[in-house]
């Protein structure tokens, strides 16, 4: 039976892996029973995720209100609009600061955590609780485009588990094909 520890996240997706081969099976088997480390980790993406929130809200069904969105984007200053760079470089810094207190707000990633970094900041959030809990999200935010569900080529979210697997497929693919 699994932990269900109630100061503890519920990892629902972790509890549904049914039918993966017997090793696969016995690390998840430790993954669950190190819930309480992994949500105390160290290391690249740790300090993406605020712990505290971790017990408070749902994971959010929306994001930021799309006007307001297109409203900061409308305002974005462009290069060409300044004469002298540190007159843009003052300008572009305080634009940013206004957008990262929308789009990288704490409760945007609340009950999230990051499991892959994919380079130039853009991030896979699994989300532990809430009607999105044990699927992927994409965290484009670095390219001004939100945290949006990662989906199946057929469009269905893409659970923990399936991204997991193939997570493992293209794991092994790689290792065999090594020289």
């Amino acid at each position: 039976m699994t932990d269900m520890s109630p100061d503890l996240p519920h990892l629902g997706a972790l509890d549904r892996l049914d039918g993966l081969p017997r090793q696969e099976s016995e690390d998840l088997d430790r993954l669950r029973g190190r819930r309480r480390e992994l949500l105390r980790w160290e290391g690249d993406g740790a300090d993406l995720a605020d712990l505290s929130m971790m017990r408070a809200e749902p994971f959010p069904d929306q994001g930021p209100n799309p006007r307001l969105l297109d409203d900061l984007l409308a305002q974005r200053p462009e290069e060409e609009d300044f004469d002298d760079i540190e007159d843009f470089d003052d300008a572009i810094e305080a634009w940013d600061e206004r957008w990262e207190v929308v789009m990288f707000a704490p409760e945007r990633t609340a009950v999230a955590i990051v499991i892959s970094h994919l380079g130039c900041a853009q991030r896979e959030w699994l989300i532990i609780s809430g009607s999105h809990r044990g699927t992927i999200w994409s965290d484009c935010r670095a390219d001004d485009v939100g945290l949006a569900p990662l989906l199946d080529d057929d469009g269905t979210p893409v659970t923990f588990a399936r991204w997991y697997t193939d997570w493992l497929e293209k794991a092994e693919h790689t290792a065999l094909s090594a020289p």
